[in-house]
Parts: structure tokens; sequence; C-alpha cells
């Protein structure tokens, strides 16, 4: 991507690396500095020693590989990780309508919406611990159903309408993201 989380480990201090196959992300990150291999990542991991990395963050490639491509992508990513570490994958959130219809089908590389429940049995079955699904980027307060003012309507009619603008929410503007996160121990 734009490398905003290579950034950030830099600013900190933390020695790290990008893989990307998108030429004008890889040549945009380049121009920024960053340390980045023009690769495919299932390529890049393959070339790696096992058990030589510090960490893993794949953020929004899931959603563009096919299953056996995430499948190995995964595998291999508990491979080359150290004992101890963590892999965090961000994703879409297909459980937010709102983020589907804005956001996931305009990009035509997108092969299909991932469930975090989905990804997090990915994780554990290649050999993940303490996996655990963590929602991310909630849509803005001014685009969600907004709750009803007891003052104006009954009290026991203004409690049923509240708890069924706040499923609605739930359901139609829920988290745009979802990151899964699993330690290899």
């Amino acid at each position: 991507g734009r490398g905003e989380f290579l950034e950030l480990l830099t600013e900190h201090g933390v020695g790290c690396c990008g893989v990307e196959r998108n030429l004008d992300m890889y040549l945009y990150c380049r121009r920024k500095g960053l340390k980045v291999y023009f690769k495919d990542g299932i390529e890049y991991l393959r070339e790696s020693a096992d058990e030589s990395l510090g960490g893993v963050f794949l953020s929004h490639v899931a959603e563009h590989l096919s299953l056996n491509e995430l499948i190995e992508l995964l595998a291999l990513c508990y491979r080359k990780l150290k004992r101890g570490c963590y892999i965090v994958v961000e994703s879409p959130n297909p459980s937010s309508l709102y983020a589907m219809a804005k956001h996931f089908y305009r990009d035509f590389t997108h092969t299909k919406p991932i469930h975090p429940d989905a990804m997090k049995f990915l994780l554990e079955s290649v050999g993940f611990k303490e996996v655990k699904v963590e929602y991310v980027s909630r849509i803005p307060e001014g685009e969600r159903l907004r709750q009803l003012d007891e003052e104006k309507l009954p009290e026991d009619v203004v409690r049923v309408l509240n708890e069924n603008f706040s499923k609605l929410n739930s359901l139609v503007y829920g988290f745009q993201d979802y990151a899964v996160i699993g330690r290899k121990l």
C-alpha cells in the first residue's frame, strides 16, 4: 500500500520492510525512502528463512487472494515467524453492510469478503494461538441512525425503537474493518 505502517514503525525505530506487488505502490513507497521489495508476498516468504521474522502485518491483502493462496500465505507466515511473535491480518468487515456497499465492491481486485470468524479459524488452523478479533474504523456517528429523545414519546416506545436502531446500526453501520491477531508460541 502507501507505506503508512512502515513509516510508523520506522519513526519508532523498529526495523521493518514492506512487500508490495503493485508497481505504483512500490514506487510510491520507494520515493518516500521506505524499505520495500517489489514481490508477491508468498514469493517473498518462500525465500525467507524459517523463524526469521519478528512480526507480520497483512493490511488488506487477504481479500485479494484465492482461498488456496490465503492458506499458503498464512502457513508461510507461521513458519517464518519467530516463536512468541505476532501476525495481524486486517481486512474489510463483511458484517458491515455499509463497508460492503460503499467500499468493498468498488475494488475490482477483491475476490471475496472474508468473515472475521473464518479468518480466525484459518489462523488457528495453521497453528496460531491466542487468536482474537478486533474491530477497527468505526463508521462516523453522523452516518448512523440516531437514537430517539425520551422526552417526545412514551418511554417504552423510545426504549424499543432505540434497541432496534442499535441493532440496525450494528448490522448496517458496523465497523468497516477488522483485524485478526494471532501469536506463534
